[in-house]
């Protein structure tokens, strides 16, 4: 197989980027449109009066919107096309692989079907019905584009995220080339995984950030109609978000909560992922409060130096509480009491000097301990070093006098 060609496989993967942005904005254009629409459509619902001219401005947003999804999947299709022209310039496929053949059409299929859920202008019709016995609310009409917009949501967060990761450094051809040589591959979960160790605060933020904004607006579609009825007004973004993070940290104050089959699915979700946000910030903070290399040198010396500064002062402890219990016996001689109140003293001082004695001694035996085996790992590198360096002299002096005859 033919080496990779370095210039044109790293041409290629800005073309993805590209690619991949162009997708991204033709999805989100699409988002935004159906978002509109639905908004549009919500009101024209609750209205005592709903015009069919009013009906026709929510079907031509629905059909731009469904346009421009339609140039979206296409341009995924372009993009997957171009990364298997990537896999081969790469080496990582031969001329005689196939979509078929690898199954990578099964990728492009699902993404494909995946990102083709939206909510379609022909089925902006098709209701369906829910009752909710506690607060006498009976036949609260939703459309089932209403659950295909949530749906949509959640993919177009997932090639918003795919489009950010592909242009950060663990991602670039230079990490891909380092990942390969080390036997793994710089793919999104690589980028992940490297992101969490560099920048794990920024990450943790913008996770929940993002899935707060998402999350709040799905909740808001399925709840809003049951506003009146229950008093609880998810029509304001402000509620659901609370309700959002709420739900997230386990806190759960039952204030404002879903009440609806999709609503309590999505409440699901949001608990779900708070979990995983959750265990993610203890990770986090517990590792900020662990020490590195240097602030770990920098303790214990620090530490054995305040031992030693205690000892000094618990001496010195010891030998005032010495003098004055002499001092007690001898002008005090009669007087038992304060006889016995300076011999006491003069044991708790004692007991503490010995203490910190023991602590000093402790430190210093894990120091010296921690030195010796630097010490030797040392020497077994120079050994090391100095057994190559040898067997490299050994090979130069065969080489020189060439192959001995065989008698």
């Amino acid at each position: 197989m033919m080496p990779e060609n370095i210039r044109q496989s790293s041409t290629l993967f800005h073309q993805i980027r590209i690619a991949d942005f162009v997708a991204l904005y033709f999805s989100l254009t699409g988002l935004g449109l159906q978002m509109i629409a639905y908004e549009k459509d919500y009101y024209n619902m609750i209205s005592d009066i709903e015009t069919s001219t009013e009906k026709q401005h929510v079907q031509i947003l629905m059909w731009i919107a469904f346009s421009f999804n339609l140039i979206h999947v296409i341009s995924l299709v372009l993009r997957h096309l171009i990364y298997f022209k990537w896999l081969y310039v790469k080496r990582l496929i031969t001329k005689y692989d196939t979509l078929t053949t690898t199954g990578y059409w099964k990728t492009i299929m699902g993404e494909i079907v995946i990102q083709s859920i939206i909510p379609f202008p022909f089925t902006n019709e098709l209701y369906y019905f829910e009752s909710n016995g506690r607060f006498k609310a009976k036949n609260i009409v939703f459309k089932y584009n209403h659950i295909l917009l949530a749906f949509m949501t959640f993919s177009r967060i997932y090639q918003i995220i795919k489009a950010l990761l592909l242009i950060t450094y663990w991602t670039s051809p230079r990490a891909q080339r380092i990942c390969g040589i080390n036997g793994s591959k710089a793919y999104y979960l690589f980028a992940i995984k490297s992101i969490m160790k560099e920048k794990p605060y920024k990450f943790l933020l913008t996770s929940l950030f993002i899935s707060v904004i998402q999350l709040g607006y799905c909740l808001r579609i399925f709840e809003r109609q049951l506003t009146s009825q229950s008093g609880q007004d998810f029509n304001l973004m402000s509620n659901t978000i609370w309700n959002v993070i709420i739900t997230m940290t386990t806190v759960g104050y039952g204030d404002i909560y879903p009440k609806t089959t999709m609503g309590r699915l999505i409440g699901v979700v949001v608990a779900l992922w708070g979990l995983f946000l959750v265990s993610i910030f203890t990770v986090t903070l517990s590792n900020l409060f662990t020490f590195s290399n240097g602030e770990q040198k920098a303790f214990q010396l620090s530490d054995r130096l305040k031992l030693k500064d205690e000892l000094r002062v618990s001496a010195a402890n010891v030998l005032g509480s010495s003098f004055k219990s002499m001092k007690v016996k001898k002008l005090h001689s009669e007087d038992k009491d304060a006889i016995k109140n300076a011999v006491n003293d003069y044991k708790k001082q004692a007991i503490a000097f010995f203490q910190i004695a023991k602590a000093v001694r402790m430190a210093q035996t894990l120091s010296s301990d921690t030195d010796h085996l630097r010490h030797e790992i040392s020497d077994l590198m120079k050994k090391i070093k100095e057994m190559d360096y040898a067997q490299a002299q050994l090979k130069d002096i065969c080489k020189a006098h060439g192959p001995q005859p065989v008698i």
